[in-house]
């Protein structure tokens, strides 16, 4: 977590109300520094619960150092991770440890996001991700321990996003299954602010051009060219519209658009940076 005042006090109530046994379960909570009041409000939620708690800084280091300080402190067989802006209900951990306990096969289960309405934009965001049923990255995800530790962990030499990506590619390389557990579903605090969504998808960008580099190339740029993804959303947009039958969602390719821009604004970045090249 990191400067999340206005979402980490729901978060983690979320986490606290669970209805998977205190006993089996530890709250790991790793902060990035925060330069709000982030931290004192997780440490007052969290006084009084009967969960083990262990607070870390990750030191100014990014998430992806951050990540593996719950990694390396973990004790038990899996890690749910839940970011400081997401709300998950209180079936979420019995759901997803019931899920990769069926499928010992699968190192790492995304949940099901969930839709919810917020700005333009953030509904907007919400309308695609719900709509669109696909693996994404690690907002409420469970991974199993042993996979996670077979790879060596999160790479802490990457900055900023995308550490995910470059984890389920080295974790799939070993033959473990990714998947989505449809039962197990989650909340996102999507960006409410165009400016947000920039500086996030900016973010994406840089650290996209770190992993393209590292695995040689794991997605085609093309398929990334501002064309053929204003044109490919509308199909999402579709989509959308026949599952929740709402008009805003035919802006979708609009605001995937101005995603994808802010995206190649950061790999240009990174490029220019000489991140990843090496």
């Amino acid at each position: 977590m990191k400067n999340n005042e206005e979402t980490v006090k729901k978060a983690i109530e979320s986490i606290l109300n669970q209805d998977f046994p205190d006993k089996f379960m530890e709250i790991i909570v790793v902060d990035g520094e925060s330069k709000d009041k982030t931290l004192s409000i997780v440490m007052d939620s969290v006084l009084d619960n009967a969960m083990k708690v262990k607070i870390y800084s990750d030191g100014g280091k990014g998430l992806s150092e951050a990540r593996q300080i719950v990694v390396n402190n973990a004790e038990g067989e899996y890690i749910v991770w839940v970011d400081g802006d997401v709300v998950v209900p209180k079936d979420f951990v019995r759901k997803q440890v019931e899920f990769m306990e069926q499928n010992p096969r699968v190192g790492i289960a995304v949940g099901k996001f969930g839709y919810k309405e917020g700005t333009l934009v953030a509904t907007l965001q919400s309308l695609r991700h719900y709509t669109g049923n696909r693996f994404t990255g690690n907002d409420a995800t469970i991974c199993r321990v042993e996979a996670l530790r077979q790879v060596g962990g999160f790479d802490i030499h990457i900055k900023g996003a995308c550490e995910d990506l470059d984890l389920m590619t080295r974790i799939k390389a070993r033959g473990w299954a990714l998947s989505v557990n449809e039962k197990a579903k989650f909340y996102h605090a999507c960006k409410e602010a165009w400016r947000d969504l920039w500086t996030e998808q900016n973010w994406f960008g840089y650290g996209g051009h770190y992993v393209w580099h590292k695995h040689k190339g794991l997605f085609a740029l093309w398929d990334k060219v501002p064309l053929l993804i204003f044109l490919g959303a509308f199909k999402k947009a579709v989509r959308a519209y026949k599952m929740m039958h709402q008009k805003k969602s035919f802006l979708i390719p609009l605001a995937m658009l101005f995603e994808n821009i802010a995206w190649w604004f950061g790999f240009a970045k990174a490029h220019m940076d000489n991140y990843g090249h090496n």
